[in-house]
């Protein structure tokens, strides 16, 4: 079996149902480095994040005979990885949950004036994302950076598809009144280069 070739759920169903421990070792790798920069958006500590992500196979692992296969196994990684990274914070009596923005790196055909421009134009909308309220910059950047659907947000967040698509109306509908007058380039990097 190549790791490449299998998908997320047929791994899961393997660690769970019969125990397969080189599955969960595909699944650490495929999805380690993505889970801590997630979990770092709660923790905002790297080795935290490593060590909350790394508890959270554990955790799988041990608890497998007891799992029930889920149907999406990326939606139930990213929500094992929050709830574990929310324990900790609880534990911790951290009140002040924050997303960091992951780097968007631009088309390699772009030549130095475009590629200074765009950088320029990226760093502006990263300060207004991270302007935006506590749960729109959250849902934005899933959606956004993550790629999560809204369904799949709403579970992980533990809220209604409806609040989902209100937060991300009303985000976007902020950037676009805050965005630099007549820069449709500006626009375009919210609407295309983030998503």
């Amino acid at each position: 079996m190549h790791k490449n070739n299998v998908s997320d759920e047929y791994l899961l169903e393997q660690v769970c149902v019969y125990s397969d421990d080189q599955s969960l070792e595909y699944l650490f790798d495929r999805y380690f480095q993505r889970l801590c920069t997630f979990s770092h958006t709660f923790v905002k500590d790297h080795a935290i994040a490593e060590e909350l992500v790394a508890d959270t196979f554990c955790t799988i692992w041990f608890n497998r005979a007891n799992l029930n296969v889920p149907d999406k196994a990326r939606p139930y990684l990213y929500t094992a990885v929050r709830n574990h990274s929310l324990n900790h914070l609880k534990k911790k009596r951290v009140e002040h949950i924050d997303i960091s923005y992951a780097e968007t790196m631009p088309d390699n055909n772009l030549g130095p004036e475009q590629l200074l421009t765009f950088n320029d134009l990226l760093k502006e909308v990263n300060l207004l994302v991270d302007a935006l309220p506590e749960k729109k910059r959250i849902i934005f950047r899933m959606n956004k950076i993550e790629g999560f659907r809204y369904k799949e947000i709403a579970d992980i967040l533990g809220i209604s598809v409806h609040t989902v698509q209100n937060h991300m109306v009303e985000a976007i509908k902020i950037l676009a009144e805050n965005a630099p007058q007549n820069n449709l380039l500006f626009l375009a990097l919210v609407f295309l280069t983030l998503s």
